[in-house]
């Protein structure tokens, strides 16, 4: 509590205290950006449905529409941003997401919404008065709610068989570049001679040493035939082509519920054993990677075919972490005692001057000794302390009501989703809800980019060494390796 400055016992989890040490002693003024609750993806940008929308409008009618991601971008029409644009006959096609303008079918009317902060039968109004704007001015306007076109998508098959020829992803979500580490059995028998080497202390070395980004990101949607990365500091949306004959692959993908780094998405997807006889289309992957992990991945020999969507940060920091790292990184190394090779007073000076000239941290002597319980809470606070900005947000609430009325307002709540009602006895009934995306509040202890990039620099870390040692590798974690050693390709 003296070293912290912080009273554990008024956090619930070890991580949330370690939060609050980090935010009361050592957090850069103005670098970590508190993330807006529902994302980057505001009012003005357009979705994967209303670009749905409005190609099969075009498709269906023969005609060409503007919009955000063919080329032409969005127009504005007195001042009025709109999703689609036909010049030649002077129609504004408008997509209306349910959540944005006020749907009074999926919302409340007194909802608020927590985005514009606007009642719902406001922004109602002002979409209306909007789409008056524009007829006023000589516009035809067509318009499809949100609904209406999914329930569209269920019951139209054409529609259904045209949007499966387009190629539309969803809007990229930071926290789909969010991995753990890797782990593989590469051979499961060997004999011969082989060793094992860890990583010390993986994710606070990473914490310490690596380049995290600050600021807000700049959301941007590349131009179409762009695939070079090398500019862009961030997070990636992207399909990428990987190389055939990579022992090692770099880029991860989720798949049957694992996180699987194949060569090719088909035969990941369909657990294929024999050799892969599969097209480049067949083999491409889509997904959204940390750029730093993408950048090794082309250096491997994947060939980025087509960038979705990037966010880029301008601004990067080294020395983000590095003081509460030193804080309990000095108190672990004290609370380990003096190595055995230290015996004499000389050899002491030498291993404190060695440690300060590695690690920047002037070790006290004094407290130099060998105490389990002092370097386990150490551990535990370099260990513990990253992995709080990954936080998921959205979990599930426990609520207890004791009236009808209560009981109605949990389950009319359109800001809520009830998954479960039970009752404990005659009295108490006991509902689990969880908040609706887009009505999460707004949370200021996380950031999912500094916890994703903290495990993609692990990755990178670990991969360094598998490529290096290549075919001699046995087994893999997070932060070790067993590999056949021939006396010469030990790592350094």
């Amino acid at each position: 509590m003296d070293t912290a400055q912080v009273d554990p016992f008024r956090y619930i989890t070890i991580a949330a205290a370690c939060m609050a040490c980090f935010r009361s002693q050592h957090i850069p003024a103005n670098l970590i950006a508190m993330m807006p609750s529902n994302g980057y993806i505001n009012t003005t940008n357009f979705s994967r449905d209303s670009i749905r929308w409005l190609e099969w409008v075009a498709h269906q009618e023969s005609i060409t529409i503007c919009h955000a991601l063919n080329g032409a971008g969005e127009v504005k029409v007195g001042g009025i941003s709109v999703d689609g644009f036909c010049q030649s006959t002077r129609t504004i096609y408008q997509f209306h997401g349910c959540f944005f303008h006020g749907c009074l079918q999926c919302f409340n009317p007194d909802v608020v919404n927590p985005v514009t902060s606007y009642t719902m039968k406001l922004l109602n109004d002002k979409t209306r008065e909007n789409t008056e704007k524009l007829q006023r001015q000589g516009f035809t306007v067509v318009e499809m709610w949100e609904h209406d076109f999914k329930a569209e998508k269920k019951n139209n098959a054409d529609l259904k068989s045209f949007l499966s020829t387009l190629e539309i992803c969803d809007r990229l979500n930071p926290r789909d570049a969010f991995f753990g580490g890797r782990t593989n059995a590469v051979k499961l028998y060997h004999e011969g001679p082989s060793k094992y080497i860890d990583f010390t202390s993986l994710y606070p070395y990473c914490n310490k040493y690596s380049r995290y980004p600050v600021g807000h990101p700049e959301v941007l949607i590349p131009a179409v035939g762009e695939t070079d990365i090398e500019g862009y500091f961030g997070i990636v949306k992207c399909r990428v082509l990987p190389p055939k004959g990579l022992l090692h692959p770099v880029c991860v993908y989720r798949c049957k519920d694992k996180l699987m780094f194949p060569l090719c998405r088909t035969c990941s997807e369909t657990l294929q054993q024999t050799p892969c006889n599969h097209t480049p289309e067949q083999r491409s992957l889509t997904g959204t990677w940390i750029s730093e992990e993408l950048k090794v991945a082309v250096e491997k020999g994947y060939v980025i075919l087509k960038l979705y969507e990037v966010y880029h940060f301008k601004e990067s920091s080294v020395t983000l972490f590095k003081s509460y790292i030193d804080l309990f990184l000095k108190i672990k190394q004290e609370a380990s005692g003096w190595p055995a090779e230290c015996v004499t007073s000389d050899d002491k000076e030498r291993y404190l001057a060695s440690y300060l000239e590695v690690e920047g941290i002037q070790l006290d002597p004094s407290q130099i000794q060998f105490n389990p319980g002092r370097r386990a809470v150490a551990k535990l606070a370099l260990n513990s302390f990253w992995g709080r900005w990954g936080m998921n947000r959205n979990k599930t609430h426990l609520q207890y009501v004791r009236s009808l009325e209560a009981f109605n307002k949990v389950l009319t709540d359109n800001t809520k989703t009830v998954e479960d009602i039970f009752f404990p006895n005659d009295d108490i009934c006991g509902l689990q809800w969880r908040q609706e995306e887009g009505f999460l509040p707004q949370d200021i202890t996380t950031n999912i980019f500094l916890a994703a990039f903290t495990t993609c620099h692990a990755r990178l870390k670990l991969y360094s060494e598998l490529f290096k040692l290549d075919r001699s590798v046995l087994y893999f974690d997070t932060d070790s390796i067993i590999y056949a050693s021939n006396g010469h390709n030990d790592p350094l």
